[in-house]
């Protein structure tokens, strides 16, 4: 149920983010469509989840790799929404932001290799 309570805010915060990015106020519209999109790939995402896709069981416990999935796409977009809005005011060069956002999936990948580890990895 919880997770149904999820989506549907997504649903809602997507809807209120392309409402708002038809007069956007200081900021590109593609930052307002960046930040659509991000909510609604976790909706998605957390459907599934909630239909009973997107899971495993790794030595007796279920491991929900789907999160690992929606984390890797979301947490990706809003790096990138920073890094864009920083650019405003900053010159900032690119081999940045590829940096940023490659330590980024580096550290959720190995979450999940540690997540997916049969053993006690406590």
């Amino acid at each position: 149920m919880i997770r149904w309570a999820y989506v549907a805010v997504m649903a809602g915060s997507a809807m209120a983010i392309l409402i708002m990015s038809r007069k956007p106020k200081g900021a590109p519209q593609y930052n307002y469509l960046i930040h659509a999109f991000m909510v609604i790939w976790s909706g998605l995402v957390y459907s599934a989840i909630t239909l009973g896709q997107g899971s495993v069981e790794v030595g007796g416990k279920t491991v929900y790799f789907a999160r690992y999935v929606d984390w890797v796409v979301s947490t990706l977009l809003l790096l990138l929404s920073l890094v864009l809005t920083g650019k405003y005011t900053l010159k900032l060069e690119g081999s940045i932001t590829a940096g940023l956002l490659g330590s980024q999936v580096i550290m959720i990948l190995t979450g999940l290799v540690a997540d997916l580890s049969a053993g006690d990895t406590r």
